[in-house]
């Protein structure tokens, strides 16, 4: 009777050790679509595995650009927080759509369901960064908000 349990700790442990790593910074390789599904699972559970982690991995796949002009992290994290982007903070779902890529751009629609239930769509403008930490990375330049989210009492 021993054998069962040893036997179900061991399947456990063999499906932790192969469960992937959660990814929380661009990497070579990532598409448009994977880059925006990353962030998104970050604001999903924004405050995993602790207070507002999420905000770092998001504020990590931003363009140096877009950093500038939205950073520090605390005061992108605000900015995420207000407004229209308040329907992307714990979400329920999204939908990340096809992504339209040009040269070395992207734009990424998203069909997020906010906490309330309510569905917003996104759109996500990326492009190939010139990164030596991370050649040819795609990296967040922006959101577009839908016109109604900025008044959905999400936040």
């Amino acid at each position: 009777m021993w054998l069962l349990p040893l036997l179900g700790g061991g399947l456990l442990a063999y499906a932790w050790l192969r469960a992937p790593a959660v990814v929380t910074q661009p990497e070579p390789g990532q598409s448009p679509r994977t880059v925006v599904s990353l962030q998104l699972a970050a604001l999903r559970e924004v405050d995993a595995p602790e207070p507002e982690a999420g905000f770092a991995t998001v504020f990590r796949f931003a363009s140096p650009e877009n950093q500038r002009q939205t950073g520090p992290l605390p005061r992108f994290a605000r900015l995420l927080r207000s407004g229209p982007y308040g329907a992307l903070i714990n979400h329920r779902e999204a939908l990340v759509l096809a992504a339209i890529e040009q040269g070395g751009q992207a734009r990424v629609p998203v069909d997020v369901t906010s906490r309330s239930g309510r569905i917003y769509r996104f759109v996500f403008l990326l492009r190939r960064v010139a990164d030596p930490a991370c050649p040819g990375c795609w990296r967040t330049d922006g959101v577009i908000p839908p016109a109604d989210a900025a008044s959905a009492p999400e936040t």
